[in-house]
Order: structure tokens, then C-alpha cells, then sequence
């Protein structure tokens, strides 16, 4: 295996103290790298209907081995994640992956020198080594031909049908297998030649025949293809289910939180309408003493009137008779004053009476 927290790959050379350096990936290695891959490895695994965390996440967990290719005065200075995930069919079969971030382009010599020993070590417990590749990632393809891979067949993925390549080359089972055959170093134009060469391969192996012919590979690659979507699919849909969980569970604490925010209103509803009764009872009760007081007032004021009516008819009565006394007294001034006067008359008449007595007696004489 070549060594890890080293130089990429064996024979490095003294001036290249800057070369990038590998080590074993991790999980949240593949969370970190994610938000910065090459904006030519968003667009294939968009046309695979994956995201960039997703796709790395599974990649790290379901592979045999994966790698971190980082800069070397930063480990956590990521340019890239590698791997070779077991065939979940066919375990002699092994698919190698990769994922990079814009950074890899610039330590691009130094890391194509010594990738090649890397692919061989992912490939050493395999058959053969296949997978598929966006035809627009044109980085990639160069990076696959290098590494030995040929290009098999194109096909087309997702609701958009975007071109895809399929790669293959010989794992370190078949090359041992061969006596020593050298593994294609760049992409052939044969294609059909080279799908015959790798079943001859693989027939001469296993003794048994592994492959019985280039049609039963391909139907097996599908199936395996298949088989790789319906993993996918399942890994989908328990994230699916899990943000859905996530979701329903969130939904539940906000209707408890609405519940008992609801509770408290009616709760606050309910105190302010038993103040208000409250408040009420006491406006009635204080009516009720106000319209007693007013009515004690009233009987008092009527007392008071009642009491001044009776003085004022007592002062009437009693002027009445003082009234009635004083012209008692007038009458009988008047009375007396005419008594008086008669007495005067008599008083005349007698006078006149002597006088003309006077009269008649002078005369008689």
C-alpha cells in the first residue's frame, strides 16, 4: 500500500515538498468537502439525482477504503476524496470513485505522477474495477485514462438523460491471474476487444467460468447497476424518512407549544371574564348602596321639608291668631270709641235737654 500522511503514490522526488499527501477519510471529512466540490462533480451527481453530501457520505461509509487527499502544510486543507465501494452483487467486482474540490487543479502534476500506484492498491483484492462518468466532466475522463481505465459503452442517466461513460480496467486479481499482463495504461479504441479481453481474464481466474460471455458481463453490470440504484433509492428514502420523522416531530412540538399557547388564552379569557363579573357584582352592589343612600337622603330631605312645612304652618296658625286676637281688640276699640260717642250724644241730648228745659221754665215763669 502506498504510505498514508506521504507524498501521493511512490518515487516522489525532492522537489516536490508541496505535493499533495493522503490519508484515511472520515465522515465529517466527506460533511466538510461537500460544500466546496468542483462545480463539474455537482453537475454529474445532479444528473444522478444525488447531492454532494449524500454521495460522499455513502461513498466513505460503503467503501472498502477511502482516502483524503489534502494539501501538505494543511491536513485539513481537502482537495478530494477517493475510494472503491465492493459490488453489492458480485463482490469480485469493485467500483472506484472520486470527488474533488477546485484545489486539486492546481497540485494537478504532482498528483496525476503518483495516482497510479493508488488505483492499482484499490483495485489489488478486485476482479475488475468499473463505474460511469459524466462525459461533460472532461477532468475526470483525462484523470480515468490515465489511471489505465477504457471506456466501454455510453449511456444515458436521470429524468434529463445526460451521457454517460462507462470505464473499466483490471483489478490485481486478473492482472496476477494473466501471468504478469500489464493493464491497459490509456483508453482504447476497440471497445468490444477490450469488454472480450477483460471476460477472457476473468475466465481464466476463476477456472469455472465467472462470466460465461460479454453479454451475461453487461446483463450482470446492469443488474448490478440496478441493484446499486436500489440502495441508493433505500438510502434515500431512510433520509426521506428521517427529515420526515424530523418534520412530524417538529410539526408535533409546534402544535403542543400552539396548544399550550392556546390553553393560556383561554386561561387569561376566563380570569379577565371572572374579573369583569367580578367587577360587575361590585358596580351592582356599589348601585345598590348608592340607590340606598339616596333614598335615606331623600327620606331625610322630605323629613326636613315635612319638618319645615309643619313649622310653617304652626307660624301660620299662630299668626292666624294673632290675627284673629289683634282684630278682636280693633272690634272692640271700635266698639268703644262708638260707646263713646253715644256716650256723648247722651251726654248732648241731656245737655240739650236742660238747656231747653231752661228754655221752657224761663218762659212758664
Amino acid at each position: 500500500m502506498p504510505q498514508t500522511h506521504d507524498r501521493v503514490g511512490a518515487g516522489a522526488r525532492a522537489d516536490d515538498a508541496a505535493a499533495p499527501r493522503v490519508r484515511p477519510a472520515r465522515i465529517e471529512d466527506a460533511v466538510r468537502l461537500a460544500a466546496d466540490l468542483r462545480p463539474a462533480d455537482r453537475l454529474e451527481l445532479a444528473a444522478l439525482g444525488r447531492t454532494p453530501l449524500e454521495a460522499l457520505v455513502e461513498g466513505v461509509a460503503q467503501s472498502r477504503e477511502a482516502f483524503v487527499i489534502h494539501a501538505a502544510a494543511e491536513p485539513e486543507a481537502l482537495m478530494g476524496i477517493f475510494g472503491v465501494a465492493p459490488h453489492p452483487v458480485e463482490p469480485d467486482v469493485g467500483a472506484p470513485w472520486m470527488l474533488a474540490s477546485p484545489a486539486i487543479e492546481a497540485a494537478a502534476r504532482p498528483f496525476l505522477r503518483r495516482c497510479r500506484p493508488w488505483v492499482a492498491h484499490l483495485g489489488r483484492d478486485f476482479l475488475m474495477l468499473t463505474n460511469g462518468v459524466d462525459a461533460r466532466n472532461s477532468l475526470h475522463i483525462a484523470w480515468l485514462r490515465w489511471c489505465g481505465f477504457s471506456f466501454l459503452r455510453r449511456f444515458e442517466v436521470g429524468s434529463e438523460r445526460r451521457p454517460f461513460l462507462e470505464f473499466a480496467r483490471l483489478g490485481g486479481r486478473a492482472e496476477a491471474a494473466s501471468a504478469g499482463a500489464e493493464a491497459p495504461q490509456s483508453g482504447g479504441d476497440d471497445m468490444c476487444e477490450f469488454a472480450t479481453a477483460i471476460a477472457a481474464s476473468q475466465l481464466a481466474s476463476t477456472g469455472a467460468g465467472l462470466l460465461q460471455s460479454q453479454q451475461n458481463q453487461r446483463a450482470a453490470e446492469r443488474a448490478a447497476r440496478r441493484e446499486q440504484e436500489r440502495l441508493r433509492r433505500q438510502t434515500i428514502n431512510r433520509y426521506e424518512a428521517l427529515a420526515l420523522d424530523a418534520a412530524e416531530s417538529r410539526a408535533r412540538r409546534a402544535e403542543r407549544v400552539r396548544a399550550s399557547r392556546d390553553e393560556a388564552l383561554r386561561l387569561a379569557e376566563r380570569t379577565r371574564t371572572r374579573r369583569l363579573e367580578t367587577g360587575g357584582r361590585g358596580a351592582s352592589l356599589r348601585a345598590s348602596l348608592r340607590d340606598i343612600g339616596g333614598a335615606r337622603a331623600r327620606q331625610e330631605q322630605q323629613a326636613r321639608y315635612d319638618d319645615e312645612l309643619r313649622q310653617q304652618n304652626l307660624s301660620v296658625a299662630a299668626t292666624g291668631q294673632e290675627l284673629q286676637m289683634q282684630g278682636g281688640f280693633d272690634r272692640a276699640v271700635a266698639n268703644g270709641r262708638d260707646y263713646q260717642n253715644l256716650l256723648k250724644g247722651v251726654a248732648v241730648g241731656l245737655e240739650q235737654t236742660r238747656t231747653l228745659k231752661d228754655l221752657l221754665g224761663d218762659k212758664t215763669g
